[in-house]
């Protein structure tokens, strides 16, 4: 049997729109290994069976023995059934972090009995033996008292002062809030083998995926906290790392739930940066971006069941509605970052296109840039066009390849602007970021214009022409502006 209590945090500290003092090390999700640590936490150490695909920083935590103490004789912290004793003991504490926004401690336990598969227990001894690793009392650094005592399941908030203490550059100035760094609802995974356990308390039987593997889910709590806890039967898995997937699933699953709820209500209320505060407000974002379509789809990861995530809370993250009248809001604050981009002129010229003696002249507006008569010869009109404005991009095919898309109209719209904008960017590039520029414009056409376009793939080519424009200042505003509008109508 394996007990896994895990304490969720939400570090909103990269979405302040003032310093934070964070310290940048870490170097989360892919820290040193053994030469960085968390500062009063512990080194950072490597996991033996490696991260797990997609989640960033599965592979790397911090040992976190110095942040959680246990009692000087927990080896005898009893737990006791019937004729068979046995006692649970403390297999590891690990603090992860993405490098963003979640960070999680957690806390394993398993039994210091060899035969515990033996125990039989029934409803009841399976909730007192949850109970008794809740329960457990822990020391956590504290500077004002030194330490404080806590038991584990309500250790959360003194935690998470420990966390900004130990996180943030001394003297830092002014002092984050602790709403910044704070704890949120635990969980608690079970492992167990079917000979260990007689009866299953009362609890919801749920299938994860088409194979007919299930889970059950409960509710534990210690003086009014309460935690999910699921339990996972190890004989329905086909291999011990199935049966890890499945563990590191639920687990980051439920850390992602809480840290963007959080996250949620913190934007609603005005806390976190706006479209005046640049990289924060970035990283704000595609933070918000990523998570709800992480969050929203059909399935996730190898976790196909919809009765799965609604058991899980993904269907409403904050109270029923909520979530979405949040997100109409906070699509709405997005709205803000194109006001805050230079405008193109109020009266747009539309391109005039024309071809004369197998050529192509070109003749539109481009924010403060104006590019008349721009000719370069392409050879037969009726074969392939090769330039328009340059040797790489053609506008006129773009244009043919877009309209004849089932993409929506302001689709086409802000992609033909895009088209248009980047001819106006290239000439202030070097040789080879022109290259790159150029392809990651081709595919964002192609993945825009595409049946089922992916988000994800729309977010990486968009980042490619953003970072491209921002390297030569005002000329690359309109390549901003235009991307950023994109990827909202794909939000």
């Amino acid at each position: 049997m394996f007990v896994n209590v895990q304490l969720p945090f939400a570090d909103l500290r990269p979405f302040l729109g003032t310093a934070s003092g964070r310290l940048a090390l870490p170097g989360w999700p892919s820290p040193q290994v053994d030469a960085e640590f968390v500062r009063a936490v512990g080194a950072v150490r490597q996991r033996r069976a490696g991260g797990l695909a997609p989640w960033m920083g599965e592979g790397y935590f911090a040992d976190a023995t110095r942040a959680v103490r246990f009692p000087p004789r927990f080896a005898r912290w009893p737990y006791a059934h019937g004729y068979n004793g046995t006692t649970m003991q403390n297999v590891f504490r690990r603090f992860f972090s993405d490098g963003r926004a979640v960070a999680r401690l957690e806390i394993g336990f398993a039994p210091r009995n060899r035969y515990s598969q033996l125990m039989q227990l029934d409803a009841s001894g399976l909730l007192a033996l949850i109970t008794s690793c809740i329960s457990v009392p822990v020391r956590v650094p504290a500077a004002e008292e030194g330490t404080a005592s806590s038991e584990l399941l309500l250790a959360g908030r003194v935690l998470a002062r420990h966390l900004l203490r130990a996180t943030t550059k001394n003297g830092s100035q002014p002092q984050v809030e602790s709403w910044c760094l704070r704890s949120l609802r635990p969980i608690v995974v079970v492992i167990y083998h079917p000979d260990e356990i007689s009866a299953v308390p009362h609890s919801k039987k749920t299938p994860i995926n088409a194979d007919g593997n299930y889970i059950y889910s409960l509710l534990a709590g210690r003086q009014g906290v309460t935690a999910p806890v699921w339990l996972i039967p190890v004989d329905q898995a086909g291999d011990v790392d199935h049966l890890r997937r499945i563990r590191l699933h639920l687990s980051r699953l439920h850390a992602e739930r809480e840290v963007f709820k959080w996250t949620l209500s913190c934007a609603a209320q005005g806390r976190l940066a706006g479209p005046e505060d640049g990289d924060a407000w970035d990283r704000l974002q595609a933070y918000l971006n990523e998570t709800d379509r992480l969050l929203s789809q059909g399935s996730v990861y190898g976790i196909d069941s919809a009765e799965l995530k609604t058991t899980l809370g993904l269907s409403d993250l904050v109270n029923p509605g909520e979530r979405q009248a949040l997100l109409v809001q906070l699509r709405g604050m997005r709205g803000n970052v194109y006001r805050k981009v230079e405008e193109f002129p109020a009266e747009k010229v539309a391109p005039q296109i024309t071809f004369v003696d197998k050529q192509i002249s070109v003749n539109s507006q481009i924010g403060e840039m104006h590019m008349e008569d721009k000719r370069v010869s392409i050879g037969d009109v009726s074969g392939g066009i090769y330039g328009a404005v340059g040797n790489d991009i053609n506008i006129e095919n773009s244009f043919q390849r877009i309209d004849g898309s089932e993409a929506p109209d302001d689709v086409k719209t802000i992609l033909k602007e895009l088209v248009q904008a980047v001819e106006g960017l290239k000439p202030k590039l070097e040789a080879d970021n022109q290259e790159t520029v150029v392809r990651d414009l081709e595919g964002l056409v192609g993945e825009a214009t595409a049946l089922k376009p992916r988000r994800g793939t729309l977010e990486t080519l968009g980042d490619g022409l953003v970072q491209a424009a921002k390297t030569v200042g005002e000329v690359g505003l309109p390549v901003v502006k235009l991307v950023t509008q994109l990827l909202v109508l794909f939000a």
